[in-house]
């Protein structure tokens, strides 16, 4: 995908370059949580704040020009920009980064005491209180 001829402010404005340019702002501006542009063709006041506010801020232009050209800066960073990767959850984070964190993982033999003592200790548990409820045709007196 390219354009012809420049786009924006004081530029040629053709209706395939002007298209092409809103859609790919409107990905720009949908990964920012802000309003899109009406794909018109028409490269009109919102084109263009769109424009110098993508020179803002993803070129750190101080002083935007407002104009995209077919070989220029903001044409190279326009046509090659490509939305964050999406935020993982946490189990999902973990299991991806978790080379970078060596001590995280329980070794072996320490995961197998710990479950042989929360099988034991379940055990106990239910020995010591009791059942929760109580025997069939005990009376009050007998229970206590």
């Amino acid at each position: 995908m390219a354009i012809g001829a420049s786009v924006g402010r004081d530029g040629v404005n053709e209706l395939a370059d002007v298209l092409v340019v809103q859609h790919l702002l409107n990905d720009w501006l949908k990964t920012h949580g802000e309003a899109i542009l009406q794909a018109d063709g028409d490269a009109g006041a919102r084109t263009l704040a769109a424009i110098a506010a993508f020179q803002r801020r993803v070129l750190q232009s101080a002083r935007p020009d407002g104009r995209i050209d077919p070989d220029g800066r903001t044409w190279d960073a326009l046509s090659s920009w490509s939305p964050p990767p999406a935020l993982r959850s946490g189990a999902a984070w973990w299991r991806a980064h978790q080379g970078k964190y060596p001590n995280s993982a329980l070794p072996i033999w320490l995961r197998h005491s710990v479950q042989r003592w929360m099988r034991s200790s379940r055990r106990s548990r239910k020995r010591a209180h009791g059942p929760p409820y109580p025997r069939r045709g005990a009376t009050p007196a007998a229970r206590s």
